[in-house]
């Protein structure tokens, strides 16, 4: 059996393609994660079975608007139904809602009642302020006040 000069590279272009494929499937993967609503809380902007596409983001390019995706904290007990939280394609539970604050701004006190008599004038470094549009299906800041910005998974950055 001969081997060719044209197979060999006919191999080694397509090993070649394979591994670019590979590395930029991997590239993207670390820096976008898609989301499935499986809740109410961001109604009518988002509804269940909508999917998101979020771009992995650090805490500090986050503006007010931004629709995020945040994971829970495990040191809270959460009262969420999880039919209130998207489901990542891995099957964890994260919140999307929307950044009504992040550090610097002043601290929304009247449409935040869990803020009311913070001592703080300016949202502090390192936590958020998050709403969810449907005020009625949402357990956000009006309830347990500021979330941790480290626990900013990104921000939405195209509905399909």
């Amino acid at each position: 059996m001969t081997v060719t000069t044209a197979a060999v590279l006919g191999a080694l272009v397509l090993a070649v393609a394979l591994s670019a494929l590979t590395a930029t499937a991997l590239t993207l993967r670390h820096h976008y994660v898609l989301v499935t609503v499986a809740g109410l809380s961001m109604a009518p902007t988002l509804r269940p079975g909508d999917r998101l596409v979020v771009r992995r983001t650090a805490p500090g390019r986050i503006r007010s608007g931004d629709v995020v995706v945040l994971a829970p904290d495990p040191e809270l007990e959460l009262d969420l139904d999880p039919a209130s939280a998207p489901a990542t394609d891995h099957g964890e539970l994260w919140l999307i809602k929307r950044a009504a604050a992040v550090p610097g701004d002043p601290v929304p006190r009247t449409r935040v009642p869990a803020l009311a008599d913070a001592p703080e004038t300016l949202v502090p470094h390192g936590k958020l302020v998050l709403l969810g549009d449907n005020t009625a299906h949402s357990t956000d800041s009006r309830q347990r006040g500021y979330f941790d910005a480290q626990r900013l998974v990104g921000r939405v950055v195209r509905q399909r």
